[in-house]
């Protein structure tokens, strides 16, 4: 998952909505369920949340798109 700002928020919607979920069922029999997803959820924010998912080169697109332009430019050339 890439982090970018509507991840994240999608991120802080699910764990509002299981924290109020906690809060409405709060003593009843489905807390301990409710308390194992909660955990799950936060370890994968920690997870998204600390990830370096960043490629290595920042200019690898532009890399790319010059292969390409010297690939094309040669089969034109091939043609002639």
């Amino acid at each position: 998952m890439r982090k970018n700002t509507k991840n994240t928020a999608k991120f802080g919607k699910l764990l509002e909505l299981i924290y109020n979920m906690k809060l409405k069922l709060m003593g009843t029999s489905h807390w301990p369920e409710l308390c194992a997803i909660d955990e799950k959820a936060r370890q994968l924010y920690e997870i998204y949340k600390n990830d370096n998912n960043s490629p290595a080169d920042p200019n690898w697109k532009q890399k790319r798109a010059h292969g390409f332009l010297k690939f094309y430019y040669k089969q034109q050339q091939l043609k002639k």
